[in-house]
C-alpha cells in the first residue's frame, strides 16, 4: 500500500475514534441524573436545626445578650461557651455546603449565616474587654503598666467598629431579601455613648498616672 494512502487511512481512524468518544461522552453526560435544588425553606429549616443541636438559644445571639460581668467582677455566659464555638463550626459547614440552593437562595442563607457568625464572634471579643476593664478597675492597677491601657484603648475601639460591621450586614439583610427582619437588634448609640465613657475613664487613669495620684 503507498505510504501516502496508508497516512490518510490512519488519519481517518484517529477521527472516527474522536467523533465517537464525544458521542459517548455526550450521552452519559446527559444521562446523569439531575439533582433538584433545595428551597429557602430547607434552608432556614436546616440553619435553625444547628441552634438546637448545640443547644443555643437563637433569642439570645439576636440580642446580643450573651455575656456580662457580675457587681464581684466574675464572667457569665448566658449561653455556654462551648456550644457558642461549635455552633460557629457548623455554620461554618453549613454556609460551605449551599450548592443544592438557587444563587439567590445561596447568597441569602450564606448572609445570614455570616450575621451570626459574626455575632457569635463578638460575644468573644466582649468577654476579653470585660475582662480587661475588670482588671484595670477592679483588681487596681499600676502605672508602670500604662501600655495596657493603650491596649484596652484599642480593643473596645475595634469591639465597636465590629458592632458597627455587623450592624451593616444586618441593614444589608433587611434591604436585600427582607425589609422585616431583625436578625440582631443593636442599638449603636447606646453602643458608642459606652465607648466614649470608657475612653474617658482610660483617660483619666492615664492623668493620674502623669500627675503622680495613682
Amino acid at each position: 500500500m503507498d505510504k501516502k494512502w496508508r497516512n490518510l487511512i490512519i488519519i481517518i481512524a484517529l477521527v472516527i475514534v474522536v467523533v465517537l468518544g464525544y458521542i459517548y461522552l455526550t450521552q452519559n453526560q446527559v444521562s446523569l441524573p439531575v439533582i433538584e435544588s433545595k428551597s429557602i425553606n430547607d434552608g432556614y429549616e436546616g440553619f435553625l436545626v444547628l441552634f438546637e443541636k448545640n443547644d443555643v438559644n437563637i433569642d439570645n445571639i439576636q440580642l446580643l445578650n450573651l455575656v456580662y460581668s457580675d457587681e464581684n467582677g466574675i464572667i457569665n455566659w448566658i449561653e455556654k461557651k462551648d456550644g457558642l464555638l461549635n455552633l460557629k463550626n457548623d455554620l461554618v459547614v453549613f454556609k460551605g455546603n449551599l450548592l443544592e440552593y438557587s444563587i439567590e437562595d445561596r447568597n441569602e442563607l450564606s448572609a445570614l449565616t455570616d450575621v451570626y457568625i459574626k455575632a457569635i464572634d463578638y460575644s468573644f471579643s466582649s468577654e476579653q474587654e470585660i475582662k480587661s476593664l475588670n482588671v484595670l478597675f477592679k483588681s487596681g492597677f499600676n502605672c508602670s503598666e500604662l501600655n495596657k491601657v493603650t491596649d484596652l484603648n484599642r480593643l473596645i475601639i475595634q469591639n465597636y467598629i465590629n458592632l458597627y460591621d455587623l450592624a451593616m450586614d444586618v441593614d444589608d439583610f433587611a434591604y436585600n431579601y427582607d425589609p422585616y427582619s431583625e436578625l440582631i437588634l443593636i442599638e449603636l448609640n447606646d453602643s458608642y455613648d459606652y465607648l466614649l465613657t470608657v475612653q474617658e475613664e482610660l483617660n483619666n487613669v492615664v492623668i493620674d498616672c502623669e500627675g503622680g495620684k495613682a
